[in-house]
């Protein structure tokens, strides 16, 4: 997701922003997010909470919120109404924290006005400015962290007022808070007056784009991975390498490879700011070598998948045969894809199990698919292929043109009838066991 967004702008709700403008998803914070007691009072933006010494909101943790390990800023109005007594050290006025430091150096978060001035720190690794705020006054300060340089960047009132590079990134885990951090260090610190319209986004903004929250004007969208799928670089491989791409291209998307070790550091977050993920046939492979970055992060990108899912266990591209009358792999690919990104603003997954499984017995375990239920699919027949195959429902209008005899004839059992058309048959995960499963 681009411009994760927290809002704390009223009494009933925390607001969720995504690129920058509200969108309708409302999360009730009294549904397990506000502490007990919690208050909320006139702000600068409706209403805001009220901070006090055991008086916070509890927001998801700091990876679902790409903090850790990540590009972010962090924007808030507040207004103290005091800079000591507030637990812990006693001079850290918490806007925004994690539970640590635990396990090391840049484990605890702490945006925080420190004696009254601006400050952010990741522990052991922390930036100060020396602009001295008043109190009972509202101010919008923003809190920048760049992975890339490693450079952290303060803002008052829409203004740079201090930066500094080669800080390590964030690595902590846990809760986030609003109002509270750092109790593993000491005992939790607080804040004591009130907080407005928290937001995070996980990317760098610019100093313009800071100044425009200030003035209440979301920042724009950057250009990004909208519109766009991603695919396993080594999983698109051999003569007919592309065909699976193109026929994304032709549903109106933008195709990104991404090398295995590109995408083994890639979250969910990333995987869920592209319209589909794509593991196409590497040319009938019969072991799984090229898509064992995905079987590795299987967890990480399946948690990304809300849209629909292609699972197909054949070789598509391999049956592409270039030059071939009518191959059937290539509308196979051109009526999945559309499928695949029909679901306006979710990611779909299109994977392609090739000749992996060609020959493998029954109750085989078939890892890449972990993805979506764990331990759920298995191969479920004696080793063989079969010549023929039957579509049994196309509910989809993006599925019209796919027929049986687009899967069963054409070039492939032309040019070679003893081939497969599939090699595999899946058997389904259990009942209860695959939410997405039909």
């Amino acid at each position: 997701m681009t411009n994760v967004g927290y809002l704390v702008s009223s009494p009933k709700f925390l607001i969720l922003a995504i690129a920058g403008a509200l969108l309708v998803a409302l999360v009730l914070v009294i549904n397990g997010f506000a502490h007990p007691g919690q208050t909320f009072a006139a702000g600068g933006f409706g209403d805001a909470v009220v901070a006090d010494l055991g008086k916070y909101v509890v927001l998801p943790d700091t990876t679902a919120l790409s903090l850790r390990d990540h590009d972010f800023t962090v924007t808030a109005w507040v207004n103290a109404s005091a800079f000591s007594g507030l637990g812990g050290y006693g001079g850290d006025w918490a806007v925004l924290g994690n539970r640590g430091p635990g396990g090391g150096g840049s484990t605890g978060l702490h945006l925080v006005m420190r004696d009254g001035r601006p400050y952010m720190g990741f522990f052991g690794n922390d930036l100060g400015s020396g602009n001295n705020l008043s109190l009972n006054t509202w101010y919008h300060i923003g809190w920048r962290y760049t992975k890339a340089t490693g450079e952290m960047t303060l803002f008052l009132d829409g203004n740079q007022i201090a930066s500094g590079g080669g800080h390590a990134p964030f690595i902590g885990i846990g809760d986030t808070f609003i109002g509270r951090c750092c109790e593993t260090w000491d005992s939790p610190r607080y804040a004591k007056g009130l907080i407005d319209d928290v937001q995070i986004y996980d990317r760098p903004l610019t100093e313009g784009e800071v100044a425009s929250l200030m003035n209440a004007a979301p920042p724009e969208p950057p250009e990004g991975p909208s519109g766009q799928v991603v695919i396993l670089s080594s999983a698109d491989i051999g003569p007919y390498a592309g065909s699976v791409a193109s026929s994304f291209e032709a549903a109106g998307k933008t195709v990104v490879y991404k090398t295995p070790s590109e995408w083994a550091a890639m979250t969910t977050a990333d995987f869920a700011s592209y319209d589909a993920i794509a593991l196409p046939d590497p040319n009938c492979t019969f072991n799984t070598g090229p898509i064992a970055a995905a079987i590795a992060n299987a967890s990480v990108w399946g948690a990304a998948v809300d849209g629909n899912i292609i699972i197909f266990g054949a070789d598509e591209q391999f049956n592409h045969r270039a030059g071939a009358p009518n191959p059937e792999g290539q509308p196979f690919s051109d009526s999945m894809a559309p499928f695949v990104v029909a679901d306006v603003g979710k990611t779909g997954a299109f994977v392609s199990l090739s000749c992996y499984y060609h020959g493998k017995g029954t109750g085989t375990a078939i890892p890449v698919l972990d993805a979506f239920s764990v331990g759920g699919f298995t191969v479920a027949h004696p080793p063989g292929c079969f010549h023929n195959g039957h579509i049994v429902e196309t509910d989809h209008p993006a599925m019209n043109d796919l027929t049986d005899e687009v899967m069963n004839s054409g070039a492939l059992l032309d040019l070679l009838s003893s081939q497969c058309i599939q090699h595999l048959a899946l058997r389904f995960p259990g009942p209860g066991q695959c939410a997405r499963c039909r």
